[in-house]
C-alpha cells in the first residue's frame, strides 16, 4: 500500500521480535556489569546481558509508555515487558 507516495509496511515483515526475560532475582544487585532495563528505567544490575548495545526495542508491557520505541545506549538485561528487534 502506497500512502503520500510512501511504502506502508508492517514492523513484522521486516523484522523479528523478541522478548526479554526476567532476571534471577537471587543474583540481581544494586551496581554491577550490565543495567537490568524494563523499558522505562534501570532496575538494578546484572553480571550478564541479553541484548546488545545500539537495539531499537519496543515497550511491549506494563504501566505508560507501551508501544514506546526506543534504542539501548549499552549491554543490558532486558525484561520481559519489552521486545528487542532484529531485521530478518
Amino acid at each position: 500500500m502506497s500512502v503520500g507516495g510512501w511504502e506502508t509496511i508492517l514492523l513484522g515483515d521486516i523484522a523479528q521480535f523478541r522478548y526479554g526475560k526476567m532476571p534471577d532475582k537471587k543474583i540481581v544487585t544494586n551496581e554491577g556489569d550490565y543495567p537490568i532495563f524494563s523499558g522505562y528505567k534501570v532496575n538494578g544490575y546484572y553480571p550478564k546481558f541479553n541484548c546488545k548495545a545500539n537495539k531499537l526495542i519496543v515497550v511491549a508491557r506494563g504501566v505508560g509508555g507501551t508501544r514506546d520505541v526506543k534504542i539501548t545506549k549499552e549491554q543490558c538485561w532486558l525484561t520481559n515487558l519489552c521486545q528487542s528487534l532484529r531485521r530478518g
